[in-house]
């Protein structure tokens, strides 16, 4: 299990920063920079994974490996999908010598609607998920705690007891948030950030 939560919290790393590293890509293109000035620019950048995946890339092509190879390496070896993809569209893309500027602006155009997709999907899944946070963390406590303070009333449960009972409600209330945020934070999409 550690390796698997290991991949994913790289992936999500890669994935959060690989929008706005592809637009910073676009900018310096359209500005007349050099692609390999691009990389060593996202390399030293504030890209997190991302950043780290490029300087791999960099200290290979300086070592003197083909940038495209170099590229490709990165790409195979790594569990992200979207970056895999704009990788693989990138190696091509220079390797049919087109322009770069177009073929980033079309990886952008399809991570924003694969964006606009996990968010739909993510909406999705939340109105469910509501309904059980109401049924659960809302209603059922208090309705409980309603028939606890009849239902006391009328056994003339002891203080001590009466009291248990409410702060036993009360932790499994707090604890059901906590489970039910981790939920919601687990089901996030990637692409969206923070």
């Amino acid at each position: 299990m550690y390796p698997r939560l290991v991949t994913k919290r790289r992936i999500k790393f890669l994935e959060i920063n690989l929008l706005p590293a592809l637009q910073s890509m676009l900018i310096q293109l359209n500005s007349g920079v050099p692609l390999f000035d691009i990389l060593v620019s996202i390399s030293k950048g504030d890209y997190g994974e991302m950043s780290s995946e490029f300087s791999t890339v960099v200290r290979e092509i300086n070592a003197g490996k083909p940038q495209i190879d170099a590229l490709e390496e990165i790409a195979v070896e790594n569990p992200s999908l979207f970056f895999r993809r704009s990788i693989w569209q990138l190696v091509n893309g220079m390797k049919a010598g087109s322009d770069m500027s177009s073929v980033i602006k079309e990886i952008i155009n399809s991570l924003s609607e694969e964006q606009i997709l996990q968010i739909q999907k993510y909406g999705g899944q939340l109105n469910p998920l509501a309904m059980f946070y109401m049924l659960v963390a809302v209603i059922a406590p208090t309705l409980g705690m309603t028939f606890l303070i009849i239902i006391s009333s009328f056994i003339s449960l002891g203080e001590t007891v009466t009291k248990i009972v409410f702060w036993s409600l009360l932790g499994f209330v707090c604890f059901f948030q906590i489970m039910f945020l981790g939920v919601i934070k687990g089901r996030r999409p990637n692409l969206l950030g923070e």
